[in-house]
């Protein structure tokens, strides 16, 4: 199934940088939205989050030079939502990586 919402971004962060500035993203966002996030993640490695709620799953992706994310929106209300969502993960990614 493809994401409803997909955005990636290069960077020249390097890959440790990224992943304090990817998580700290992740962690706003937690704290901004923790009425419509139940659940938040990242693999052993951090270079892969997910965070997920009752209108959306997130996946976090982090490399050497590109961050990816992946937001599939459930059910229409937040459909509905996909140009102002994307704006914001857009605005957000950009201030923290350029």
């Amino acid at each position: 199934m493809a994401s409803t919402i997909h955005v990636e971004r290069n960077h020249t962060l390097g890959l440790e940088e990224a992943k304090v500035r990817g998580h700290a993203l992740l962690e706003k966002f937690h704290a901004k939205l923790a009425h419509l996030i139940s659940d938040v993640s990242w693999n052993d490695d951090g270079t892969k989050g997910t965070a997920s709620g009752k209108i959306f799953t997130a996946t976090f992706y982090l490399t050497e030079t590109t961050i990816t994310v992946d937001i599939d929106l459930k059910g229409l209300g937040a459909r509905v939502m996909k140009g102002p969502i994307q704006a914001q993960v857009e605005k957000s990614i950009e201030l923290r990586f350029g």
